[in-house]
């Protein structure tokens, strides 16, 4: 599809970025070639400033899926108590106010080179100190991007009023897109699965970009079947008790 290929192809021009960035001497650090020195800083940064701002959330029958914000950018983690079979999964936002890149100190930096940090990987190398007890078996970042149209009534008695009722639920606007990071645990993936827009637009996709036909498209419909009937079961449930 075009969003499919504009992401690819975003990722082509992010990858040229980065070599160009390092032949100008500007590095983008992974967690996997950081000098000792460069974690102890990445470490005391995040006790002072990151960890504060963060509110990590256990993902449990006890705690439900938390909203999730237009173009919020969130990083799920799946952990593991050592020694035993118990796991546990949780998220956490990255706040808009942090700066998505740490510029690294001069003295931990090769002479004449710019050395950075993305801010998600400074978290997911600490994450494990806001869940004591349990070790990081896998992680991954995910971003929703809603519908964020809004229709107003030109003949409102009160348009100011219209708007701000319109804007206020804006942010909460339809589901069209979840971006998952390749590396997200299959543990959680299976978030995906209880968003019924995502066999929609898969149908869609496939009756007007592919032309395919129901031979295709069947396990779509079934699941998107089987979400209607759930929330009509829950509706008449809902319904009984007012009455």
């Amino acid at each position: 599809t075009l969003a499919q290929h504009l992401h690819l192809e975003q990722q082509d021009h992010w990858q040229t970025l980065r070599e160009e960035l390092f032949e100008a001497g500007v590095v983008i650090h992974e967690a996997n070639d950081l000098t000792p020195s460069q974690i102890e800083y990445l470490q005391r940064l995040f006790r002072d400033e990151i960890f504060p701002v963060l509110t990590p959330i256990a993902v449990d029958p006890a705690h439900p899926f938390p909203f999730i914000p237009n173009l919020g950018y969130s990083l799920a983690f799946e952990l593991v108590r050592p020694g035993t079979s118990s796991t546990l999964s949780a998220l956490v936002r990255v706040p808009g106010n942090l700066d998505r890149f740490i510029t690294l100190p001069s003295e931990l930096s090769e002479q004449g080179r710019i050395e950075v940090v993305t801010v998600d990987t400074t978290i997911n190398l600490f994450f494990h100190k806001m869940f004591p007890g349990y070790e990081v078996s896998g992680s991954g970042a995910f971003r929703v991007i809603r519908d964020s149209e809004i229709e107003i009534d030109d003949e409102a008695a009160d348009l100011v009023s219209e708007f701000e009722t319109a804007l206020r639920q804006r942010r909460r606007g339809q589901v069209i897109r979840l971006e998952i990071d390749k590396n997200m645990p299959r543990a959680i993936q299976w978030i995906t699965t209880v968003i019924p827009l995502r066999y929609f637009l898969v149908i869609v996709r496939g009756i007007f970009l592919k032309g395919v036909g129901l031979e295709v498209l069947w396990p779509q419909l079934a699941a998107l079947g089987a979400w209607g009937v759930v929330v009509l079961a829950l509706a008449a449930m809902r319904s009984r008790r007012l009455a």
